[in-house]
């Protein structure tokens, strides 16, 4: 059974918040279900429900227990995005509770609702922000009355919103026993019901006790004063406002404080009263449940709110009317137009119980509807995936190390770095795939898919043999150039070219549809392929030649794995010539941020190899292959962001939150790294490529820093280039020109290279940041004006 996770002000002895808890507890029976409570013993006990701490419980960890367990979080009734009382950093505080709540269960894929609840006041702008944020990751959010939906549409909220009730309004009512000591048993005198709240001043407390005693002089009523909460707090209690009020009351004797603990009784002792006097909004939904004629007490916009869909606005008094004394002339108003004011309730009651129904009927249907893109358990798969191969590619770069000596090692980086260079082409492509995928699947065209992946392939496999021949035809060039040993191992890389182009466009429509198995194992069999390959044909004294001859072979093998990606696509609708020119226009941003990345992660290996000893860039090639690291290890999570941001997108879904949780991620991943080259970087070095290369351990948190720099402005611009905006591409370009430009003018030696890189990355990040902020500003300024 699902098990659902239940949360809300329960376990303060407040009526109210119990009668939600109640509620909730009965319309989702059928699920497995579990409470957060301030005082989770008395709550279990009570109600018969499973319940855990409202905050940590140390060092059980109940309530992350309880959310890791639960396939669905419920915020169960209740005012909950607003400004809390108190100092600004305890409303921050509160909102930034929930956000973080909401952020887990959207990177764990559990779906989210919020149920019956209120919205507002929200007066800052920080406040509406933060708001506006954790609206945006909510999956369904049902308000109870349509100034809250308003409030929600005046943010700018793209979720799902429907305008419902409170889910109160769905309780039946107990039965008034002898033990529940019911003060007035007389059912011909007039009963008045009051109800205080803690947070009344003197002066309103004043105008309640003349506004009783009104009734006791004029219509013979008796009072029965119901503190709501009682008992939980001192600060929030309302048995003091209710004593104090007995007390200013003339006809005091007149007068009985009842407290009552059963939600269902005390809904059950409304029946009895003519009219009733609330300052707590569920001591007014009691009321209007039983059809009794309300006066209101409007301390929040909540209770505003609520006499206005009854169409009782004139009966609902803020807290400066009650100060002037206009409690007794709108009690009096109440008490005269009673059975009108009963009939209009009445009319409106029965609707409204139908609406509140309808707050578990959408959560049931949104629950069916298919599941919250899970991050973690989606993503799971490519990421081990990701981790094996990275551990597979580096025994290689460790076997050819160590076999191959400083010197046979430069000759093979050199052929990766070629290989890195082509592979922003292969990228280029694979991104393009995976966007316009996305689109279509998001659609439900896969005959589109189709008709990209024979597009997007007929411009791999072209380019793929232009380039081989390039590469193979200038062996003899290439290999003086760059003072290789052999011109032969460029000649046995060009064969690969044109396979390695047309697996990027298979490997980018398994991206887009999000099928991360079949495209983990195509990672996989690339890796698994190399590494034998390498052992083999190094271990037969093939050395270089033999390692290059490895890396082609496994790029035909992982391609005849991705072919799969054709799986489910059959041929129909073609692509129109606008649809083939917007391809080819994203093309171009997309090239251009990989040109960049290339660049960056790519051209200080060339120049080092150009400007320093074999021997030299040997030990540095080592250590830009262990800070890499950084990079490698944290693409996967930009390779699930892509596609799940891009079909939001398409959809018209909220998406801002993926960019925050990529950049958490990936800077929680990054920091782990960083820190170990920084603690043990002469044990990482000596395990991964022996004693030869400890010369230079000392640059290995400096280059491991720079790339996680770098791997979180990769997140900004691929997420830009996910929502089809690719000017962020272009300062990926414009900081690989200042890298090469800086590395040619300082390059005195290693350390100056590798901080020449760190200014310019710093300085990309900020840039990038700075820029994704104006552009989100800006599209809500067109989107207001519109």
């Amino acid at each position: 059974m699902k098990q659902i996770f239940v949360l809300g002000a329960y376990g303060q002895n407040n009526i109210g918040d119990d009668a939600l808890l109640e509620v909730f507890k009965e319309q989702l029976k059928d699920y497995n279900l579990i409470f957060n409570s301030a005082r989770p013993a008395d709550t279990e006990k009570r109600f018969g429900v499973k319940a855990v701490p409202t905050y940590l419980s140390i060092p059980r960890f109940a309530r992350p227990t309880a959310f890791a367990r639960s396939q669905a979080i419920v915020f169960g009734g209740g005012s909950l995005l607003k400004e809390i009382e108190g100092s600004t950093p305890r409303k921050i505080a509160y909102l930034i509770r929930i956000i973080l709540l909401l952020l887990a269960a959207r990177i764990f894929g559990k779906k989210t609702f919020m149920l019956g609840v209120g919205m507002g006041p929200l007066h800052g702008k920080i406040y509406k922000k933060l708001s506006l944020f954790a609206a945006n990751m909510t999956d369904l959010i049902c308000v109870r009355d349509t100034a809250s939906a308003k409030l929600l549409q005046e943010l700018g909220v793209k979720s799902k919103v429907l305008v419902t009730a409170d889910p109160v309004f769905l309780m039946q009512p107990g039965e008034l026993k002898p033990e529940n000591a019911f003060p007035f048993e007389d059912a011909k005198t007039p009963l008045v019901i009051a109800i205080p709240r803690y947070s009344l001043e003197k002066e309103e407390k004043r105008a309640f006790a003349e506004a009783c005693d009104l009734m006791v002089e004029r219509y013979s009523a008796r009072i029965l004063l119901i503190p709501f909460q009682v008992g939980f707090s001192k600060k929030f209690d309302d048995v003091t406002a209710s004593e104090e009020i007995k007390n200013m009351m003339r006809y005091g004797q007149e007068a009985r404080i009842w407290t009552v603990s059963e939600p269902r009784v005390a809904l059950a002792a409304f029946a009895r009263a003519n009219l009733i006097l609330s300052a707590r909004l569920h001591g007014l939904i009691f009321g209007a449940i039983q059809n009794v004629p309300l006066v209101a007490i409007n301390y929040e916009v909540k209770v505003g709110n609520f006499m206005s869909e009854l169409g009782l606005s004139r009966l609902s008094l803020t807290s400066q009317e009650l100060k002037e004394g206009k409690l007794k002339e709108v009690m009096e108003t109440a008490w005269q137009m009673r059975q009108n004011i009963s009939y209009q309730i009445s009319n409106r009651v029965t609707k409204i119980k139908r609406i509140a129904a309808s707050n578990f009927e959408a959560a049931r249907k949104e629950s069916k509807a298919a599941k919250s893109n899970n991050i973690i358990k989606s993503g799971s798969i490519l990421l081990v995936s990701t981790t094996i191969v990275n551990a597979g590619n580096y025994i290689s770069n460790l076997i050819l190390g160590r076999w191959l000596g400083p010197a046979g090692f430069a000759d093979f980086s050199l052929m990766v770095t070629l290989l890195l260079v082509v592979a922003f082409i292969s990228s280029t492509l694979q991104m393009v795939s995976a966007k316009f995928t996305a689109m279509y699947a998001a659609e439900r065209e896969p005959a589109k898919i189709f008709a990209v992946r024979a597009l997007i392939g007929k411009w791999a496999w072209g380019l793929g043999i232009l380039l081989g021949l390039i590469l193979g035809l200038g062996a003899p060039l290439w290999s003086s150039f760059f003072s290789t040993a052999s011109p032969l191992p460029f000649v046995l890389l060009s064969i690969g070219l044109p396979i390695y182009l047309g697996l990027g466009v298979d490997r980018g429509v398994l991206q887009g549809r999000i099928q991360f198995g079949i495209l983990s194992l195509s990672y996989q069999s690339e890796m698994w392929t190399r590494l034998i390959g390498i052992i083999v044909l190094v271990a037969l004294g093939f050395a270089v030649n033999g390692a290059v001859g490895a890396i082609t072979l496994s790029l035909a093998v992982s391609w005849v794995v991705s072919r799969k990606a054709r799986s489910g696509l059959a041929k129909g609708e073609k692509l129109t010539r606008k649809e083939k020119l917007q391809i080819l226009s994203y093309s171009g941003p997309v090239c251009a941020a990989l040109i960049g990345q290339v660049i960056i992660n790519n051209s200080d290996i060339l120049m080092v190899k150009h400007f320093f000893s074999s021997e030299e860039a040997g030990h540095y090639a080592a250590v830009a292959l262990i800070g890499r690291i950084v990079f490698f290890a944290t693409w996967s999570i930009v390779t699930i962001l892509f596609p799940i941001v891009a079909q939001a997108h398409q959809k018209g879904q909220p998406h801002r939150h993926y960019l925050w949780i990529g950049l958490g991620i990936v800077g929680m991943i990054s920091s782990i790294i960083v820190l170990a080259t920084i603690v043990i970087p002469n044990q990482i070095i000596l395990l991964l490529f022996g004693e030869t290369y400890l010369h230079d351990a000392g640059l290995l948190w400096l280059y491991a820093l720079l790339t996680a720099v770098y791997a979180m402005a990769n997140v900004v611009i691929n997420y830009r280039l996910s929502l089809g905006n690719g000017a962020g591409s272009f300062f990926a370009v414009l900081a690989g020109i200042c890298q090469v430009s800086g590395i040619w003018l300082l390059h005195s030696n290693l350390t100056q290279i590798i901080l020449v890189q760190l200014v310019v990355m710093s300085g990309l990040l900020l840039i990038l940041l700075v820029w994704n902020f104006l552009v989100t500003r800006r599209s809500k300024s067109i989107v207001a004006l519109g």
